[in-house]
């Protein structure tokens, strides 16, 4: 999609990422303000695909850790699904990897098999099961997916 572009995420675009996430998770999606914890941080990077800054049709939320980055949300709108949106956006990703992060981490809910199959597509490696516990909120398992870069 040529007429698709990767912005960084701002303060004006977080009601166009809430209601995206509300088209796709219903009331358990993401609030506007939610949004500003991660945009206002620099612990996070934040990037938004669109036919311009106004018009998102996907995001991507990533917390940087200390030796990797973590996906901690990717939407793209039903409508630009197989359009190659989020390999964009993953792709943004892997531009920022360096020695000091060489790695991408995304945790998957074992039931997900669209996004195993997407995260595979874009090099990632199912490495291990995470299985709940007692004190987790999560009932399934997770497999925690990554992308080794080369340097």
């Amino acid at each position: 999609m040529s007429d698709i572009r990767i912005y960084v995420g701002t303060p004006g675009n977080k009601y166009e990422i809430a209601h995206l996430e509300y088209l796709t998770y219903g009331k358990n999606g993401l609030s506007p303000n939610a949004f500003d914890n991660y945009i206002f941080n620099d612990s996070y990077l934040v990037y938004v695909a669109g036919i311009n800054v106004n018009n998102i049709v996907g995001y991507i939320v990533v917390k940087k850790l200390k030796s990797a980055y973590l996906i901690k949300h990717l939407t793209v709108d039903a409508e630009y699904h197989n359009k190659k949106i989020g390999t964009m956006l993953i792709r943004k990703i892997k531009k920022c990897l360096n020695s000091e992060r060489p790695r991408i981490i995304m945790l998957v809910r074992d039931t997900n098999t669209v996004a195993h199959l997407f995260l595979k597509y874009n090099d990632f490696v199912a490495e291990s099961v995470i299985k709940p516990n007692k004190y987790d909120k999560g009932e399934r398992d997770l497999y925690r997916f990554t992308y080794e870069g080369k340097f």
